[in-house]
């Protein structure tokens, strides 16, 4: 897509864009990263020749033919990077995947919905002028063409606002030691929502966020229980304060013994709900006090109840 320089891609398997045109004319921009769909063409571009025989020539001839197709590729992250003196790009490959995982996180506190983290899938790179993709394949290396997401994940011109927004914030987390917790939480509930992690281990990782937060099940802070400062992060969400208290049964089992524990439906949304209030409620705090350890004065204030965010 770029004609002087690179363009790097991830694509998003189960995220929806609702309100946008086919193609790069439909892209949102957060920040300096870009979602868009890509139309079959667009897609073959980049998917290997092979893999694109066996899963979707049909679609991409119906397309190039002017047949409506009965679905489409998955919207991508795609950020462009130019060409240095050595004809590499630059900034280099790693530092645009830094920015792409703080995308992918800012969508998973922004709201709920299936989709598979491109990290798991892979990144295709188009050198200048779209005449070479490379892609590096990561834990799957094809792409889940069988796969539907059951509740998919809608993103919209609405979002961008909010979406930059606690973008702006993961970057801060990940990039100022002070917030070390934090980010330690951030990348537990990122790691929940793994392709291939199972009921358990998705509960694990939601405990361990919370507790990098909120310390151990059987720590107060001046006076206040970890269900009570934990209910207070998550303000607003309905019955957290009941579901807390007996919480540690669980996060002991699933500690101690977690390949004989199988944590509910209803178990894990309710451990999402919280686990994503209280790193926003952290985002919230941190950013409205000065402070070198934010994070005891993050449990300080929910000792005395719901933090609140700057005006």
């Amino acid at each position: 897509m770029a004609e002087d320089g690179f363009t790097i891609e991830w694509p998003l398997w189960g995220l929806e864009l609702v309100d946008r045109a086919v193609g790069m004319d439909g892209a949102l921009q957060v920040i300096d990263t870009f979602l868009y769909q890509p139309t079959w063409a667009q897609w073959a571009d980049m998917e290997l020749t092979a893999v694109v025989e066996e899963y979707c020539a049909p679609l991409v001839y119906q397309e190039a033919m002017g047949i409506p197709t009965p679905r489409l590729p998955p919207p991508c992250l795609l950020r462009f990077s130019e060409m240095d003196e050595r004809g590499d790009p630059d900034p280099p490959i790693a530092e645009h995947e830094d920015v792409a995982r703080e995308v992918v996180s800012a969508l998973r506190l922004y709201d709920s919905g299936e989709f598979i983290n491109p990290s798991e899938i892979g990144t295709y790179i188009s050198e200048p002028g779209g005449m070479t993709t490379t892609r590096l394949v990561e834990v799957f290396r094809c792409a889940p063409y069988r796969w539907v997401a059951a509740a998919p994940y809608p993103v919209g011109s609405d979002d961008v606002e909010v979406l930059e927004a606690i973008q702006e914030g993961v970057h801060w987390l990940s990039t100022e030691p002070r917030h070390a917790n934090a980010s330690l939480a951030l990348e537990n509930f990122v790691l929940s929502f793994g392709f291939a992690t199972g009921p358990a281990e998705r509960g694990l990782h939601r405990f361990i966020a919370l507790e990098a937060l909120l310390g151990t099940f059987d720590r107060k802070v001046r006076g206040s229980s970890f269900a009570e400062r934990a209910a207070h992060a998550a303000d607003g969400v309905a019955d957290a304060r009941e579901w807390l208290e007996d919480a540690a049964t669980l996060r002991n089992s699933l500690a101690h013994n977690i390949h004989d524990v199988t944590p509910s439906v209803d178990d894990l949304e309710m451990l999402e709900l919280i686990t994503r209030a209280a790193i926003l409620s952290y985002l919230d705090h941190a950013s409205s006090v000065e402070t070198d350890k934010p994070l005891a004065s993050f449990n300080r204030a929910l000792s005395a109840g719901p933090v609140e965010g700057p005006s």
